[in-house]
């Protein structure tokens, strides 16, 4: 894993990020355990209301799927954003003009 130094950011900042990104890591977890009860609960209760058979009802799984990746990514945008808003971002006023022909 890549490892980066603290960056100088006030205490708040570090309390805002470390737990959105615990509430959002949570959620993720829940997520996976909805996924796993919608298959092995909840889409057999589901093919006997819509009298279709599991095979066709795919589209719940792969619904679940699409959540717990959402929530994989929501995650990690919090501790991406603690790092990547604290650098200072980078000058191209002369870099960007020069390369202009």
């Amino acid at each position: 894993p890549l490892l980066l130094p603290p960056p100088s950011k006030p205490h708040w900042s570090l309390n805002h990020y470390t737990s959105r990104f615990i509430d959002h890591h949570n959620a993720l977890l829940n997520a996976l355990d909805n996924s796993l009860l919608s298959r092995s609960k909840w889409i057999g209760i589901l093919s006997d209301a819509a009298g279709k058979l599991v095979p066709d009802l795919n589209v719940v799984e792969e619904a679940w799927n699409v959540v717990v990746s959402c929530r994989r990514q929501i995650k990690w945008t919090y501790a991406y954003g603690y790092y990547a808003f604290s650098l200072p971002w980078p000058s191209l006023g002369k870099e960007g003009s020069t390369g202009i022909g």
